[in-house]
């Protein structure tokens, strides 16, 4: 039987993934700097719980975990915050307040125009940037399923490097 309380630090992870985008809903401009740094802050966070995850799992084995324990109890912590936070994030966008999600859409494709422009491209490749960002943005359900498979493959390549890290397989003689 699969034991739970080795995704607490997901769920953990992931109540305060959807504590922090519903807060910068309701108070915090994500494209201000303190926006910025508290969606930065959350990442950092909540990598850290997971990451946690593993050194606990360690803890709870007497020091020893294989590189599959190691691995899966990082990955199935990202999995449970990232499905929590990607699933408030949808509802809240294409649920509760899709006009919200519109901003956002215009504010990203608004700075990423002036990104182009500070470093001085053509008028001419920001008007074909400009509309591929409105084919690819937050009103397509499409970006985000491949945001969250693309969230899932980084944290699968650091759950592999802090695995390969943290291992230490049981010696033959204790075994």
């Amino acid at each position: 039987m699969f034991d739970t309380q080795k995704l607490k630090f997901g769920y953990i992870a992931g109540g305060l993934s959807i504590l922090v985008l519903l807060l910068t809903y309701l108070f915090i401009d994500q494209f201000s700097t303190v926006g910025k740094v508290v969606n930065n802050g959350i990442v950092a966070v909540n990598l850290g719980l997971c990451i946690y995850a593993v050194i606990d799992a360690k803890k709870k084995n007497g020091g020893y975990l294989t590189f599959k324990e190691a691995f899966s109890a990082f990955m199935l912590n990202r999995i449970v915050n990232i499905v929590l936070a990607m699933g408030f994030m949808t509802l809240l966008y294409f649920v509760i307040d899709p006009d919200f999600r519109e901003s956002i859409a215009e504010k990203t494709t608004a700075m990423q125009i002036e990104n182009m422009e500070k470093r001085g491209a053509s008028e001419e490749v920001i008007l074909q940037q400009a509309a591929r960002l409105e084919q690819y943005n937050l009103n397509n359900p499409i970006v985000l399923f491949w945001t969250f498979m693309g969230s899932i493959v980084f944290n699968a390549l650091v759950g592999l490097l802090l695995a390969a890290g943290l291992k230490r397989d049981v010696p033959e003689e204790l075994r």
